[in-house]
């Protein structure tokens, strides 16, 4: 299948967590500007609309935010110019089922179309489609991350028992390698704590030097580092609906989240996301949209396809989230009498925004992508450098995507270019655009 005009424009954006009307910050029409000038517009909907009519579900120590905003709020986005969003991430669990039906119900009332979650495992894994003047465009996403839960995924029916609603979550497998020394170690202080019971150590490895502990593989090696795989059964499954995806749509749009970081640093994807995205795109998709760690990634152009590892926050609403779940409080130290200006300050550290360098900054500067597709390829892709209100007093100030100064668009665009160096992309300012060189 072929497009209708032979090419498509696409605006993608990374993490929209949107707890307030943005359409009333004049900053923000500027960038309404740049994705409704696109035939589509992707963000990755890291929130859920709803009003607490159900349960929070607990995450690990209590610390983490339970995403919640009024369902009017999805009708922003729609307002700012996307057509098509993610709904596959660590967050689209936070209350649990109805959280998610509640925020698939709003994104369809504002007419956005949405993938990587559903009623079961084949719904959140089918790519969703966008009718356009350009053509049709489908969009496949998926997520993982370590400390997500099983349950998150979405299963499917069998022998009767209902499918559990969730996402396109993939399983990952994590093979740590030690040192003999530090292998000989682990073992023996699990040992003394009952922490590695008899069959724990397994005999498929080489002299059985394999353990099981804390859900994690450790084993002993040459280096000592973390691999990485793809659980294969979920890579075919996913590959599968790229290539049910191209024969059904113009275009095809693969979206992943992960917050994963390795030792190198949490600007740099881990190794296996780079397979990911490359396996995805020999499988017919024609740009890879990644999101996840709240801050900038780099950029590889594969095969003439773009593969954006994470473009960042676009809304970083998250500081003036209206309800927070009663574990928070507890988790921060705080009693019921405290509120939600409270939390914010305890966990900031104070009224201004937090640096806690080198990530603290990086959160509230990000780029807006927008790159034209022919069926062979990339025409072009332009970065617009963004900024999310870094240094301000208030928190109502905080999060709106505004169009970066001169100063900080530099900053912003050399730490791409810095990163995306070990896949040769360039980045060079033409006509005060900032444009990846084909």
């Amino acid at each position: 299948m072929t497009s209708q005009t032979g090419s498509i424009v696409v605006a993608a954006t990374g993490d929209s967590m949107i707890t307030r009307k943005i359409s009333t910050h004049r900053g923000c029409e500027r960038v309404a500007e740049i994705i409704r000038n696109a035939d589509v517009g992707f963000t990755n909907c890291e929130m859920l609309f709803h009003k607490c009519e159900s349960y929070s579900i607990p995450r690990g120590s209590g610390g983490g935010h339970n995403m919640y905003a009024e369902p009017y709020l999805a009708k922003e986005l729609a307002w700012a110019g996307f057509k098509i969003t993610s709904l596959c991430n660590n967050h689209t669990g936070d209350f649990g089922a109805y959280g998610i039906f509640s925020t698939m119900g709003a994104l369809e009332d504002a007419e956005l179309i949405h993938a990587g979650a559903g009623r079961d495992l084949e719904e959140a894994r089918e790519p969703k489609y966008l009718e356009t003047e350009k053509g049709r465009v489908a969009l496949v996403a998926s997520c993982w991350d370590p400390g997500m839960e099983r349950w998150e995924r979405a299963s499917k029916m069998k022998a009767g028992v209902p499918p559990r609603p969730g996402i396109n979550l993939l399983r990952v497998e994590t093979q740590h390698n030690l040192s003999k020394a530090s292998f000989d170690a682990l073992v023996k202080i699990t040992s003394e704590l009952g922490l590695n019971p008899p069959g724990e150590v397994s005999d498929s490895a080489p002299k059985g030097q394999e353990l099981t502990f804390l859900g994690s593989k450790f084993r002993h090696g040459s280096q000592t580092g973390v691999k990485r795989k793809v659980n294969s059964a979920d890579l075919e499954e996913n590959i599968r609906s790229i290539k049910d995806a191209k024969r059904s749509a113009d275009w095809v749009l693969a979206s992943f989240h992960s917050e994963v970081v390795e030792s190198k640093g949490k600007e740099y994807p881990p190794e296996f996301m780079c397979q990911y995205a490359r396996d995805l795109i020999d499988a017919g998709a024609d740009a890879f949209i990644g999101h996840g760690p709240h801050i900038l990634r780099g950029i590889e152009i594969y095969k003439r396809r773009p593969i954006f590892y994470s473009l960042g926050n676009f809304i970083a609403g998250h500081y003036t989230v209206k309800k927070e779940t009663y574990e928070r409080y507890e988790f921060f130290g705080l009693d019921e009498r405290s509120r939600p200006s409270d939390l914010r300050e305890v966990q900031m550290g104070g009224t201004r925004t937090p640096p806690k360098p080198p990530y603290g900054e990086q959160r509230f500067s990000s780029v807006a992508a927008v790159f034209e597709l022919s069926g062979d390829g990339l025409i072009a892709l332009r970065l617009y450098p963004l900024s999310l209100g870094l240094g301000e007093v208030q928190a109502s100030h905080l999060g709106y995507p505004e169009i970066a100064e001169k100063k900080q668009a530099q900053e912003i665009t050399e730490r791409i270019q810095k990163i995306s160096v070990q896949w040769g992309t360039k980045i060079a300012l033409e006509n005060g655009v900032y444009k990846v060189t084909l």
